[in-house]
């Protein structure tokens, strides 16, 4: 039997009986809704659909990134003659190596789990000429969606455990990474209200007091009055479209370094895949190209912002991530804003991750005991959107309005073991949408807005063939949170940001996907148990798909009734909080991250006299910073204000006597 890992069919065999590694394999059949009956060949059930070993190697895999951080931080500070902290690294490095810690783990129990079943499989792997190392975070995420880089990864894995089976070449290697063809930093815009102090030339850079918003809506009012109500201490840091890729001319592999990575100390079947894998795929820009990015950053920011405001900016935006990692070694602050609904999940190493990394985590209204950093704040994003629209015609959705049907659609191979579908469990939820449809009347009713590319599963041309009524709309054709609001209805199948998204814009909302796609955190059931109760959540598409029948007409009908807005209230509260006074909270919550920024990176030597008193004041009114008032005291009598300093001091000795 010859073993197909990828949709590649120039690495199938036409002649022996195929065992098709998961559903990945057949992309091309599935999205053009070919019948799967004449393929010469059986599907390997996916090793994740036992859930409970699932998670238990969710855990192992969290564990064996955590070792190999600990090995690549030793690594990285002696080849590049620093000794930065584990968080520096972590800032810089950890998206990327967590990932690739999942994405290797997860294709070789995939093989080994193919192996066991069927020891005498044969395959074709791809030849290693050719490809290189990724440049960043980007190319290596982004070549993880598809045939090519997941046939190397499945490749190298095979030669590692001792496979010797035959191999060829791959023909579109050179245009595997988007950084080749991108100029990426030439594009470096930044801007800054009190732009004279960040652009002055220094021999090295130094932190300066100031917040620094990134990647948040530039044109809101929101941001313009937060911006009023943190002045003069902050400004809009603008990132356009930069990877750094215009230094990939510049860097050239090192053997030496990358050789060096081999001989980490970590045993172990795992660690041993892993430490054979991560000198053929450690991203460029953190080995060699590290110094070049640092001086680039530094050259550009020769004064950092002591405190970092980010939503999505610490995950791909390399420069970013250079500039926060340097930040918080100086003793500087990033604070990120939750950017997807997705956090109550039972594994979400994304979440992880930036609460591992952030001095500050703002959510939409839940709260994490264990990292004692989550503070509940409004969501940025719905919350702009609502204060916009009361400026113009209110909050209204069109009662007259098709029903929005978006489906939450999983990329076809692994790259992370967060609490969602997996392998055929992807084939399950378009089946789900496939009862749900089957089952619905006016069907004529419905705009469907599926995902495009190389992506998913979902097979569009075959909804289309068997639904013609349903209309399907790109997404270019009109933004998601306008056609949200011209929705009488949205439907959403599986969970995604897009369903907490109408429920925090009180939209008529359903939802429906399978309990064991999706599990919650224990501390989060009675919540989503309360959505079922009200009909807006669903387990079973046909159960769906009657409530659909029944409220379509007149959503709002159901939808107004006191117990379901109740539900929606209390929900949205927790998971995608929205609030008129939204102001005080953020500029309370920014305030303290600045003042503690500027007690953490000895900066209050750079705060003008004016400016004292109003820090002062800011910290008296906020009680989240009662304890600082020591640390303050103490800077404040150095920095020469022994009269601020006593107050400082007697006001917190008061303030814990109470």
């Amino acid at each position: 039997m010859f073993l197909a890992t990828t949709a590649s069919k120039e690495f199938w065999s036409k002649e022996d009986n195929l065992l098709f590694l998961g559903p990945w394999c057949l992309h091309d059949y599935f999205r053009a809704g070919l019948d799967l009956e004449d393929i010469n060949g059986i599907m390997m059930p996916s090793p994740w659909l036992d859930r409970h070993r699932f998670y238990e190697f969710a855990t192992k895999a969290d564990s064996c990134y955590e070792l190999l951080l600990i090995r690549v931080v030793d690594y990285l500070n002696e080849i590049h003659g620093v000794n930065y902290s584990q968080k520096y690294w972590r800032t810089l490095v950890g998206g990327w190596l967590y990932h690739f810690t999942h994405i290797t783990l997860d294709r070789y129990i995939c093989l080994r789990h193919a192996f066991s079943k069927y020891p005498d499989l044969q395959t074709i792997l791809v030849d290693g000429e050719g490809f290189s190392p990724p440049w960043d975070i980007n190319d290596f995420i982004e070549a993880s969606y598809g045939d090519a880089y997941n046939l190397k990864i499945y490749s190298d894995i095979l030669r590692i455990i001792g496979y010797k089976f035959p191999s060829k070449k791959l023909q579109t290697v050179s245009t595997l990474f988007s950084s080749d063809q991108n100029n990426g930093l030439s594009d470096l815009k930044y801007e800054f209200s009190s732009s004279e102090e960040f652009s002055k030339n220094s021999q090295s850079s130094e932190i300066f007091p100031h917040i620094a918003f990134c990647d948040f809506w530039s044109d809101s009012l929101m941001l313009s009055q937060l911006l009023e109500s943190t002045h003069p201490y902050s400004s809009i840091l603008n990132f356009s479209n930069l990877q750094f890729s215009f230094l990939t001319k510049k860097v050239e592999i090192d053997t030496k370094y990358r050789s060096g990575l081999f001989n980490l100390d970590y045993s172990g079947d795992l660690g041993s895949i892993l430490l054979n894998m991560l000198p053929m795929y450690f991203p460029k820009i953190y080995l060699e190209g590290y110094q070049l990015a640092k001086q680039e950053v530094l050259k550009r920011f020769p004064k950092i912002p002591s405190t970092l405001v980010t939503i999505t900016s610490w995950h791909t935006t390399e420069p970013f991530k250079f500039l926060a990692a340097e930040a918080t070694e100086l003793g500087g602050r990033l604070v990120i804003h939750q950017h997807g609904g997705l956090c109550h999940r039972k594994s979400s190493p994304a979440i992880s991750h930036e609460l591992e990394i952030a001095d500050s985590y703002y959510s939409w209204g839940w709260t994490d005991k264990k990292s004692g950093k989550c503070r509940p704040l409004t969501n940025f994003k719905v919350t702009t959107l609502i204060n916009e629209l009361s400026q113009k015609n209110g909050l209204k959705n069109s009662l007259d309005g098709k029903v929005l049907l978006v489906s939450s659609e999983m990329p076809r191979y692994l790259l992370r073991f967060a609490s969602a579908p997996v392998g055929c469990q992807i084939l399950e939820s378009w089946e789900d949408m496939d009862l749900f449809l089957s089952t619905v009347k006016d069907k004529e009713e419905i705009l469907w807005r599926p995902k495009t590319g190389n992506f998913s599963l979902y097979p569009q041309k075959l909804v289309a063939q068997k639904f013609p009524k349903i209309q399907i709309e790109n997404h270019a054709s009109c933004p998601l949170h306008k056609r949200i609001l011209k929705s009488r209805l949205v439907v959403v199948v599986g969970f995604s940001t897009v369903a907490f998204e109408a429920l925090a814009l009180n939209i008529p909302t359903l939802i429906f996907t399978r309990s064991t796609h999706y599990e919650l955190e224990s501390n989060a059931e009675f919540d989503f148990k309360m959505l079922q109760n009200a009909g807006i959540l669903w387990n079973d598409p046909i159960l769906a798909a009657r409530h659909f029948n029944n409220i379509c007409k007149e959503p709002s009908l159901w939808w107004d009734n006191w117990e379901v807005q109740k539900v929606r209230d209390e929900f949205t509260f927790q998971y995608a909080r929205t609030h008129q006074l939204w102001l005080k909270d953020w500029t309370n919550a920014l305030k303290e991250d600045f003042i503690l920024s500027i007690i953490s990176t000895n900066s209050m030597k750079m705060v003008d006299k004016k400016s004292v008193t109003s820090i002062y004041q800011s910290i008296k009114s906020n009680p989240y910073l009662q304890d600082s008032y020591k640390d303050l005291a103490c800077l404040l009598y150095r920095e020469g204000k022994p009269r601020e300093a006593y107050k400082a001091y007697s006001l917190g000795a008061t303030l814990k006597s109470i």
